[in-house]
């Protein structure tokens, strides 16, 4: 019995935990950072919080990813710039 409670309880672990996960596809080319996160914030519901004058000199971008991760488009859209 305890051994099913155990099972049971590790199975909707899982199941809540990929419910949590959202896949984005985005495409955007020669875009401002946080044009990039407000279609970002369209697809997920996330809202990010920035300084607009940490952003202003950032380069632009260009994205193309389908079904990609939060973390996948935010290491695209920050590499080679020294924002963390």
């Amino acid at each position: 019995m305890k051994l099913t409670a155990i099972i049971l309880f590790a199975l909707c672990l899982h199941v809540s935990a990929t419910g949590f996960s959202q896949n984005i596809t985005l495409s955007v080319e020669n875009t401002t950072i946080p044009k990039v996160l407000k279609e970002i914030r369209k697809q997920t519901g996330y809202s990010f919080f920035y300084k607009t004058a940490l952003l202003r000199d950032v380069p632009r971008v260009n994205l193309s990813v389908k079904n990609a991760t939060l973390r996948q488009i935010l290491d695209q859209c920050f590499q080679n710039i020294p924002v963390e």
